[in-house]
């Protein structure tokens, strides 16, 4: 037991009567386990995980919890249970799974495009890439890609950094012509691992697992690639048949349990839910971010461009099931919560992980479905999602901030400077966005958004955008495809 624990049983048993407040105590934790917070045992005891758990509730609610645990605590958790239970459930239907494959399917009108943009746009940093993977050395790289493994395991590791900067040097390789790294690697994948189940990630909620990460997103990442790239990869017939049913097995396998990274009592991310309790479980660190977060985004995108490219119902329906989970996360207003928790981070993984609604944007049009008006299951619109990650990158604290303070990953977003002119000359800024180009970053990562929803921001022509530069996060390592080469390709 805490000692701050002791002393707050020392003057709640002085001011209030032991059975009283025990009841009280005894009922709260009742409702907040209702509500999905997590606080182990009902024991009738006031400690440091109800007062945390009220303090979540309070902050979910829009409030602020005022240190006391009386009636009107009680009042507030009966209503919020009431809400949850009698009023209408207001989960939107997942309409994606109302997508159909098509026959012949092609990811943009002018593919030709794509790949002229692709190499030249590649060439600005493919030179930090050269570099990176010559350091660590080619031979090492195609062995630990092949081999969907590196030694250390701890994800913040050189050895994991150095599996990411492979991946994307190989993606690299293949945009400027030499497809062949990525054609063995995925052909060795196909021919031995089999049914093994290398790809299989076990849950590791007590040790950060980055094997875990790393390992599905590089499936994810390159089944996008190959699906929009397939007809680069010439593969034999009967070694196509075997890749194709490789990735689809390895993709459909993929869970996303816990791997280290949040509370180790965390669980899988709620969704059907009201929006309340989703918030709840994130609030009270209960939601696994793994499970709706970065690596389910590349691994569901992947089955998508795969399903659409391969003609397979199956495959993108589990894409579609999959990617909902993470729509889940989002708030009616348009808040995506597993990333917005990430501590000062917030706007980094925010920003990041909001690319793929864009991609999705364009990669929808091949079957004639509009993305940005799409419905999450909260409500809000993705447009409106998109909206809420413009208003974030000029006040993050005001859009941001009180997800942020969740804290699910270090480091805490106490360490922010709260005024947004000085957050802008930290390195979580300066990593994040290039301020000093204004729009210009944001415009050229959502041009569909931009040009519907605020083309009053696009003061640009079309060459300063398309060939902009100087983004502070660059896509190769999260992204198998890009969303603004698509949308020229798509014109």
């Amino acid at each position: 037991m805490k000692f701050t624990d002791l002393i707050c049983y020392f003057w709640v048993g002085i001011f209030l009567s032991g059975p009283a407040l025990a009841n009280n105590v005894r009922e709260a934790q009742n409702l907040l386990i209702q509500l999905g917070y997590n606080l182990g045992v009902i024991d009738g005891v006031y400690g440091s995980q109800t007062r945390g758990a009220l303090e979540a509730f309070y902050t979910a609610e829009g409030s602020k919890f005022d240190g006391s645990l009386d009636e009107s605590e009680i009042k507030d958790l009966n209503e919020a249970i009431l809400t949850r239970n009698k009023g209408p459930k207001n989960i939107k239907p997942n309409a994606l799974l109302k997508i159909k494959v098509v026959p012949n399917w092609q990811p943009v009108k002018n593919y030709s495009k794509l790949v002229a943009d692709e190499a030249f746009f590649f060439t600005q940093s493919f030179n930090w890439f050269v570099k990176k993977a010559k350091a660590y050395g080619i031979e090492n790289c195609v062995r630990d890609l092949k081999n969907l493994t590196f030694d250390d395991p701890h994800n913040e590791s050189e050895a994991s950094m150095n599996f990411t900067r492979c991946k994307a040097f190989f993606m690299n390789e293949s945009r400027h012509g030499d497809p062949s790294y990525m054609k063995d690697i995925m052909l060795h994948w196909a021919n031995t691992d089999g049914n093994s189940g290398k790809y299989i990630i076990k849950p590791t909620p007590k040790n950060h697992n980055g094997q875990g990460y790393q390992i599905p997103s590089a499936i994810g990442i390159y089944a996008q690639y190959y699906g929009v790239h397939y007809t680069k990869f010439e593969y034999s017939a009967s070694e196509r048949i075997k890749l194709n049913a490789w990735f689809k097995r390895a993709i459909m396998a993929q869970t996303f349990p816990h791997i280290g990274g949040s509370d180790w009592r965390a669980e899988a991310c709620l969704v059907d839910v009201q929006e309340k309790k989703m918030l709840a479980a994130h609030f009270s660190n209960r939601a696994a971010n793994n499970n709706c977060g970065s690596v389910r985004y590349k691994v569901s995108v992947g089955a998508i461009v795969l399903g659409l490219r391969l003609a397979d119902q199956e495959l993108l329906d589990w894409g579609h099931k999959s990617i909902n989970v993470n729509f889940s996360q989002f708030t009616s207003d348009g808040i995506g919560v597993t990333h917005a928790s990430k501590g000062a981070n917030t706007l980094n993984y925010s920003d990041e992980y909001l690319r793929y609604m864009s991609i999705l944007t364009e990669i929808y049009k091949s079957v004639d479905y509009d993305f940005l008006e799409h419905t999450l299951p909260h409500g809000a619109k993705v447009h409106e999602a998109i909206s809420m990650g413009l208003k974030a990158i000029w006040d993050v604290h005001g859009v941001l901030g009180k997800y942020a303070k969740i804290n699910n990953q270090m480091p805490h977003y106490e360490k922010l400077p709260k005024s947004q002119a000085k957050y802008e000359q930290t390195e979580y800024a300066e990593n994040v966005y290039d301020y000093e180009g204004g729009y210009l970053q944001f415009v050229q990562m959502h041009l569909e958004f931009v040009n519907r929803y605020v083309p009053e921001i696009n003061t640009f022509d079309g060459w300063t955008v398309q060939s902009y530069d100087k983004a502070r996060s660059h896509m190769a390592g999260n992204y198998g495809v890009d969303q603004h080469m698509m949308h020229w390709a798509n014109k």
